[in-house]
């Protein structure tokens, strides 16, 4: 399986659209799109059964990323010549504003996510296709998508 064409195609216009609205910001990467269920399940390993913080809330097989159906951006520092996912208040900040250009290009932003039982489960660097559930996308359902936004020449919408 390979990410969704369509979930594809909205990742590369949000990285469009911040490149030439955000010219001061670090460049942003997709760097995970679609994962095979050992890469689900080592990711859900991390902070559990082995060293690391906790990266993913989606034991194997729950998980959109399995069915080609979600990313997660990172920005570049180029630096350090590695991607980052700045946890500052300044990196957050930046995430947020990654979100706006998220929900513009249709996709739903795992920074919206509420908490539950208090606990907060947000996850801003992931973009998924939106309405869609890991047991529908098991099951073959394709997602629908919103039209996309009308290009405005020069003019920053988000």
């Amino acid at each position: 399986m390979k990410l969704h064409p369509e979930v594809r195609r909205r990742a590369l216009l949000i990285d469009m659209d911040w490149r030439t609205h955000e010219p001061k910001q670090p460049r942003l990467i997709v760097s995970e799109g679609w994962r095979d269920s050992a890469r689900q399940a080592q990711l859900w390993r991390q902070g559990r059964e082995t060293a690391g913080k906790k990266v993913t809330n989606s034991p194997p097989g729950t998980s959109l990323h399995e069915y080609g159906l979600a990313v997660d951006f990172a920005f570049i520092d180029d630096a350090r010549n590695k991607a980052v996912y700045d946890e500052t208040p300044e990196g957050a900040a930046r995430f947020d504003r990654l979100g706006l250009y998220i929900r513009k290009y249709g996709l739903e932003w795992g920074g919206d996510w509420p908490p539950i039982n208090g606990k907060d489960r947000s996850d801003r660097p992931h973009a998924q296709a939106p309405g869609i559930t890991w047991q529908q996308a098991k099951a073959g359902v394709e997602p629908v998508f919103p039209a996309l936004p009308e290009p405005a020449e020069g003019v920053a919408t988000c």
